[in-house]
């Protein structure tokens, strides 16, 4: 079995010592997770005044993995928008919210919207917060109610949870 004493929650900083409940192993040492906090990142149109700016984004912290790095959720509702902009069949990977959220060209959506420049990520996020903000991959689960094709995997700064991972997470 191979130990990694700097992110390891059952061996933090050497064989067997393992983190408490509330706390992962973070370059060795056990820290206070973040786990179900509210943090603030980035700014968006909330309160439909814009004549005093964009408010603060609060994001609920809904996992995080070894490296420090967070799952987050925002914790209102920022927008309404269709998951796909035409009535049809569509995956994750050729939706047009996928398209939005992210910025993307005309080519990375079935109905050939380009949200180049309209597009929740330059709306929200500074080009130094875009910059701090990973890119995962994104897997494909498959519906577990309908048997609808689950596309491909993707991989994507801003994204939507899955079924699986709503289900997760939202038990």
């Amino acid at each position: 079995q191979t130990v990694k004493p700097y992110t390891d929650n059952q061996n933090c900083s050497g064989c067997g010592i393992a983190c408490n409940t509330g706390y992962v192993c973070k370059q060795g040492s056990c820290q206070k997770s973040v786990v179900g906090n509210i943090i603030t990142f980035g700014h968006y149109e909330q309160d439909n005044n814009t004549t005093n700016g964009k408010e603060p984004i609060e994001w609920r912290v809904l996992d995080q993995n070894a490296e420090g790095q967070y799952l987050v959720i925002s914790d209102k509702v920022l927008e309404h928008k269709n998951y796909n902009e035409s009535y049809t069949d569509t995956t994750w990977a050729n939706s047009t919210i996928r398209s939005w959220l992210n910025g993307y060209a005309a080519s990375y959506n079935s109905d050939g919207y380009d949200y180049t420049s309209y597009n929740f990520i330059d709306a929200a996020f500074t080009a130094e917060e875009q910059a701090k903000i990973v890119a995962s991959n994104v897997p494909a689960h498959a519906n577990p109610d309908f048997s609808t094709s689950q596309g491909n995997a993707t991989t994507d700064k801003i994204f939507l949870l899955s079924i699986v991972e709503a289900e997760q997470y939202f038990p």
